[in-house]
């Protein structure tokens, strides 16, 4: 199983859209926070969402039962979805791909820092717990891109 960070944006959408054609994982988790926009919107709706901004519609339906997403944030301990629930994620992992950064170089140095330093102990912090599960044979595999 993989977990994205960063999916709804550029780079994310990508490299989603390549994993999911190369059938890479039977199961990918991605990691979306919930902003105002996305308020009403359901996990299933921001799913077919992100599936849509990949791939036509035809081609996007093949990709719904491999793709699942889950409200948290990278800024928060636990990303926010609990200790147990980050926990079950982390055991279940076998790679994940942290893509989610501020990019925007006019952003304060606070929210830069929270996103792009914070965010990334938090993904650290998530590959150290599947390490602390003592059945599993090999850590999570980190693939992690940085901005400026």
């Amino acid at each position: 199983m993989i977990l994205i960070t960063g999916a709804t944006g550029f780079l994310g959408k990508e490299v989603l859209g390549r994993l999911l054609v190369r059938g890479a994982t039977d199961k990918i988790f991605t990691l979306v926070r919930k902003t105002k926009e996305r308020e009403a919107q359901s996990e299933l709706e921001i799913q077919r969402e992100i599936l849509l901004s990949i791939f036509p519609e035809e081609e996007a339906s093949k990709y719904q039962d491999k793709l699942q997403v889950i409200f948290g944030d990278i800024k928060e301990e636990n990303f926010g979805i609990g200790l147990g629930s980050f926990q079950e994620l982390a055991a279940k992992t076998d790679a994940v791909y942290h893509l989610a950064a501020v990019t925007n170089l006019g952003s304060s140095l606070i929210e830069a820092r929270e996103n792009n330093l914070q965010g990334t102990l938090n993904v650290l912090s998530f590959c150290h717990a599947s390490k602390e599960n003592q059945a599993r044979k090999s850590p999570i595999k980190l693939f992690h891109v940085s901005t400026a």
